[in-house]
């Protein structure tokens, strides 16, 4: 036993540092795509592509992370066994698309006319939120099949790319001096399916030629933990939509300047998705030999390098928090060294969720996971109500909602792990 838990624990380590690296660049290449971007947009300009961004990356990230959290689980226990995982991506993607047509219909072109300013702009923002949205399920899925197979420089070749994409595609764009928002938009697509098709073409090359697994139990299980998901990067990703209704002056810049310090704070969720990566197939592991010792031995390992990740960035944005968003975006953009902190400490806690709901999900809690998030989603709306300003309360309510989610998702690891001692 303990020869397994040192080869799975190797395993992990390699894995997460072999993603690192592709999630390293991604990093880069997101703060380079984001400085190009507040520069040639300015702070007006740069609100409105906020508001596309926080959409996409609120409901579209929510509606796609489990695709990779579930998928990844299935591929394991098959992969585990030494049958062909291949169906089971197929029918990922079956139940992928169904989910993410539902999620646009109902949820994301809904929100683009809500927010925007006129027919026009609610048709660009429409259509570039629902492509950068199937953008976003194809790279997961694919992601999901890669880690659960125990690709993990394949993963990591995809998201560098990705990264890759958007620089040059900013660039270009940079050069020929253009100050829409929406050709910046589309580039979050096109880099995704680009990166998509370029790495991952074996799996869906094969999900065309293979018979499918019955949908039912698959949408049982994506249902919950899509609203699940798709609360928590609401929550997470949503702050500039919702800084944009609060204030009064809806013109103004207090959404960009949001968004452009949240990027300086959110710095560690880079670091940590390495781990995410590998979490699930490692956790499952534990789960299918009834070890409840290395389950919870692995979760603490995480949730100690979590917080320390966590004390760090709180640390240097108080020490120097305007002053990067100033590198970052440009003198244009201002925030209270307050408020950055506390998108510091909403993002510390909101990656112990990070940890958490993979865990959760791995001892198949995904119904009480999604009960938990709609628990957090309230504190969220009623702490939004505070008599203070529009970016204080949503970081007062981001720090409040995550801590709730955090609480609840230990809760039920721990009573769901109990079982298996």
């Amino acid at each position: 036993m303990r020869t397994e838990q040192r080869g799975s624990a190797m395993s992990l380590r390699k894995g997460s540092l072999t993603i690192a690296v592709g999630l390293a660049f991604f990093a880069g290449a997101t703060y380079v795509f984001t400085g190009v971007t507040t520069r040639a947009l300015g702070p007006v300009g740069f609100s409105e592509f906020s508001v596309f961004w926080g959409l996409v990356y609120g409901v579209g990230l929510g509606v796609a992370l489990p695709f990779e959290q579930e998928t990844s689980r299935r591929v394991a226990e098959l992969s585990g066994r030494g049958d062909d995982a291949e169906p089971v991506f197929a029918t990922a993607v079956r139940a992928a698309g169904l989910l993410t047509a539902v999620a646009a219909v109902l949820v994301v072109v809904p929100l683009a006319i809500v927010l925007s300013r006129g027919t026009g702009h609610a048709v660009v923002l429409a259509v570039t939120s629902v492509a950068a949205l199937a953008g976003l399920s194809a790279a997961y899925v694919t992601r999901g099949a890669l880690s659960g197979s125990r690709h993990f420089l394949t993963y990591a070749v995809q998201v560098g790319m990705e990264g890759l994409l958007r620089i040059v595609g900013a660039g270009v764009l940079a050069v020929l001096a253009v100050r829409s928002p929406w050709p910046y938009a589309a580039l979050v697509s096109v880099a995704l399916i680009l990166a998509v098709l370029l790495t991952g073409w074996h799996w869906w090359r094969g999900a065309r030629r293979v018979a499918t697994h019955d949908l039912s139990p698959y949408l049982a299980a994506l249902v919950a933990i899509v609203i699940a998901s798709t609360i928590a990067q609401c929550l997470v990703n949503f702050g500039p939509v919702v800084v944009h209704l609060l204030d009064k002056d809806r013109s103004g810049a207090a959404a960009g300047s949001f968004l452009a310090a949240a990027l300086i704070a959110r710095t560690p969720t880079f670091a940590f998705a390495a781990v995410q990566a590998v979490l699930i197939p490692r956790l499952v592991e534990a789960v299918v030999r009834r070890d409840a010792a290395d389950y919870r031995r692995i979760l603490a390992t995480v949730l100690a390098g979590v917080t320390a990740l966590s004390l760090v960035a709180v640390a240097l944005c108080a020490a120097a928090g305007p002053w990067l968003m100033h590198l970052l975006a440009g003198p244009g953009y201002d925030l209270p060294r307050t408020d950055i902190v506390l998108l510091a400490v909403s993002t510390g806690v909101y990656l112990m969720t990070l940890a958490l709901q993979p865990a959760a999900v791995a001892v198949s809690q995904h119904r009480r996971t999604a009960i938990v998030w709609i628990v957090a989603a309230t504190v969220f709306v009623a702490l939004c109500l505070l008599p203070v300003g529009p970016v204080r309360a949503v970081n007062v309510a981001m720090v409040g909602s995550m801590t709730t989610a955090a609480v609840g998702l230990w809760a039920i690891i721990m009573r769901a792990v109990g079982r298996y001692s």
